[in-house]
């Protein structure tokens, strides 16, 4: 593979968070109503691979009777008296006490009280908004918009999104459902030593990035045989992700840069800004590999937390969050522009060449984070705005590569380093969860930036 490696286009993931077998104690009782935020499927137990009871369209009011702890399903109970699971990521507008049809069978125990002693969630240092977050956006060279995140119901807290659990959308073969995402219930943590629980948001400094926690679990890397990709992006294969960790809710931003540049963590001075994005809020770029792995060096200094770049198969598990698409939202590319900056038409009505999408963003460069709607983690421009550096190197399909998601895959080759999610000039078929391109680690371009991940205590 050359040092400019190519980049293909596509990608699905057959990202699904499953749980083990219910036991009474594992649920929480609650009464109330929420809606759902699109097709939803009911299964029988709360795994992604259960038996489907029902699929309930969009804005269908639901009767919950339960909430499983530590894992990402509610209990509800169906007008004809079954009771199923359905996602938490599908569902909004959560109202205690509303009237619900009561649920068939014996009341379920309520959840065993928390030890004594046991340790409440760090406190973030400063208050996260909870109301900006930007959507993702692939890899090319820079990246896309950020989106704006919905806010969270007050019971129930921000939880990962459901696997393939978004009825009707997948367009996935029988072979690619024979292996659905899971969470490792037995063995992976819920939640992780010195990170708050999966879907917190958390601040280690003030100049430091906002933080999400993704939880553990196991997803489809990778291009589906139905899906658009080249060699470099196959084959899809299953990557296990062994405990939460934390990402940056957006790409750092040339404010934090600064912090790390006024602090001597990283060489100055703040790079030129790109097509007029010189806000605090803008992404930085023109930055190099090097550079940002220099900024997660000084951010571990600064706070003891135990940051990185992310590896490739970190990226796209938290840019996915439960997809199994081409991209991260629902109504393909002529969605894109409400969920990220991309190569639209206000870039091809400036005479830029390339193979734009066909809406417009109204950004013809990098745009501020959470201009856009967030992926399902609430993690903004994953896909679009600026491209993003990852720990790997490339190589020339995914035959060989590691099959735990903390692992980079180096190699021989690397003289260059892989960035990902596309940027605000990517062309389409580089401007998915599946694309991959790479450049020496020396080099910055104005397309490419870079988000962070902070590890559990235990991790190095």
């Amino acid at each position: 593979m050359g040092a400019r490696a190519v980049m293909a286009a596509l990608f699905a993931v057959c990202l699904g968070l499953v749980s083990g077998p219910v036991r009474a104690a594992d649920v929480t009782a609650v009464e109330g109503t929420m809606r759902t935020t699109r097709g939803a499927n009911v299964r029988a137990e709360p795994r992604a691979d259960s038996d489907r009871l029902a699929t309930l369209d969009k804005d269908t009011r639901v009767a919950v009777t339960g909430r499983l702890s530590e894992a990402g399903w509610v209990r509800v109970s169906l007008r004809d008296g079954r009771t199923g699971y359905i996602w938490k990521g599908l569902l909004a507008d959560f109202k205690k006490g509303a009237e619900a049809p009561a649920p068939s069978g014996p009341p379920r125990p309520r959840r065993r009280p928390r030890p004594p002693g046991a340790t409440a969630p760090p406190q973030p240092d400063t208050p996260v908004p909870p109301d900006k977050v930007v959507a993702p956006k692939l890899m090319e060279a820079p990246a896309s918009d950020g989106q704006r995140a919905d806010t969270p119901t007050a019971d129930l807290p921000p939880q990962p999104p459901a696997p393939p659990e978004m009825a009707g959308d997948t367009g996935a073969t029988a072979d690619d459902a024979a292996v659905p995402a899971t969470s490792d219930a037995e063995t992976a943590p819920a939640r992780a030593p010195g990170l708050p629980a999966p879907g917190e948001r958390f601040r280690d400094c003030p100049q430091c990035p906002a933080m999400v926690v993704v939880p553990a679990g196991r997803f489809t890397m990778g291009a589906r045989k139905d899906q658009p990709g080249g060699p470099f992006e196959r084959p899809a294969h299953q990557v296990r992700v062994p405990a939460p960790f934390a990402v940056s809710r957006s790409e750092v931003t040339r404010d934090q840069w600064r912090a790390c540049v006024a602090a001597g963590g990283c060489e100055g001075p703040v790079p030129e800004p790109v097509r007029g994005g010189d806000g605090a809020e803008h992404p930085v770029a023109r930055v190099s590999w090097k550079q940002a792995k220099a900024y997660t060096r000084w951010l571990s200094d600064r706070t003891g937390g135990t940051y990185r770049l992310p590896t490739e198969a970190q990226w796209e598990y938290m840019a996915r969050a439960g997809s199994d698409g081409v991209w991260p939202w629902e109504g393909g590319p002529d969605a894109a522009c409400a969920h990220g900056n991309v190569f639209d038409a206000t870039l091809e009505a400036a005479d830029h060449p390339g193979q734009p999408f066909g809406c417009d963003d109204g950004h013809a460069g990098p745009a501020p984070a959470g201009r856009f709607t967030a992926n399902g983690w609430g993690l903004v421009d994953v896909i679009g705005n600026v491209a993003e550096w990852v720990r790997d190197c490339p190589h020339n399909d995914y035959s060989e590569t590691p099959t735990v998601a903390t692992e980079a895959w180096t190699g021989d080759n690397c003289d260059l380093r892989v960035y990902r999610g596309g940027s605000w000039r990517s062309p389409r078929m580089a401007t998915t969860l599946v694309a991959r391109a790479a450049k020496p680690p020396e080099r910055g371009t104005p397309t490419i930036g870079f988000r962070v991940v902070r590890l559990p205590d235990s991790d190095g």
